[in-house]
């Protein structure tokens, strides 16, 4: 049994391959991008003037990422993202970003930084600290409460 397919069958798969995995490139641009896109502002204060913590900005900019999410692929990467530590947080979204050739990661950038600080403090942070040398004493050694007076004679 031989089947053929009209080609306008082709076409249409091709579309909607394309349209799912243009779907979830779309979805990581926006994860990775969502500093810029979901126009949320670290002014440090809210509107009623209120200091803001820099993970309520990071948080919301999630949440509107995750909001955002159209693909199923998408849909499901939050879905682990959330069982992730943050420091897993950073590494997914990156990797997940460059499988579809989305770099750099803003955002990525944005967790581990506020996780695990900045890079130059983590870079120091993993250099060993330097060996302390004795201190060279300078003070004259103590003769048990008598002054030096030379040499015995």
């Amino acid at each position: 049994m031989n089947l053929r397919l009209p080609s306008s069958c082709f076409i249409g798969l091709t579309v909607l391959l394309a349209s799912a995995c243009t779907s979830y490139k779309k979805d990581m641009e926006n994860a990775c991008h969502a500093m810029e896109r979901a126009g949320i502002r670290d002014t440090g204060f809210n509107d009623y003037g209120a200091p803001v913590h820099a993970s309520s900005v990071v948080g919301a900019t999630l949440a509107w990422a995750e909001y955002e999410a159209q693909s199923e692929k998408g849909r499901r990467f939050w879905e682990v993202f959330h069982t992730l530590s943050p420091k897993e947080q950073s590494r997914a979204l990156r990797v997940a970003g460059r499988e579809v050739g989305v770099e750099p990661c803003p955002l990525a950038d944005e967790l581990e930084t506020m996780y695990l600080g900045h890079p130059e403090e983590r870079e120091l942070r993993a250099k060993p600290p330097a060996p302390a040398s004795q201190p060279q004493d300078t003070a004259p050694q103590a003769t048990g409460g008598q002054a030096d007076a030379g040499p015995d004679l």
